[in-house]
């Protein structure tokens, strides 16, 4: 049977053989027998939550030591804790991930291209089933 292509996400093609994702210097393949999974995940930072939760309870420690201090250390430290906060959920994306063995074929989604992954993660189900049969 020869290759026909099925769908397009980003960079990633499906076949009725395989899925293939192709950049300028990247190139992942898996046929559709080896793949494991497909899932559409939140990637996150967590180092910016940790600087957050350090910056409050560094600001809650000097507070607690510095006499007379009036409340600055803990306010200055809600405030850089709030900045963190804010850059954790800023760098928070949604990914569309494919497992074929060894390999991982990732997409960042973007805001409208959500429902364009589900159906591409419909269309991957959909083509594993008709090669299995």
């Amino acid at each position: 049977m020869p290759e026909q292509k099925l769908a397009h996400f980003v960079g990633t093609t499906l076949t009725n053989q395989r899925v293939r994702q192709r950049y300028k210097n990247l190139v992942k393949s898996a046929l559709l027998s080896r793949i494991d999974g497909i899932a559409l995940v939140y990637r996150s930072s967590p180092f910016w939550l940790v600087a957050a939760v350090l910056a409050l309870l560094s600001s809650w420690f000097l507070e607690a030591t510095v006499n007379k201090s009036s409340g600055k250390f803990f306010v200055g430290g809600l405030i850089v804790s709030g900045i963190l906060l804010a850059l954790y959920f800023a760098t928070r994306y949604v990914v569309l991930e494919i497992w074929a063995g060894q390999i991982m074929i990732r997409e960042a989604v973007k805001g409208n291209q959500m429902e364009q992954s589900v159906a591409f993660i419909d269309a991957v189900e959909k083509a594993q089933q008709t090669y299995e049969n």
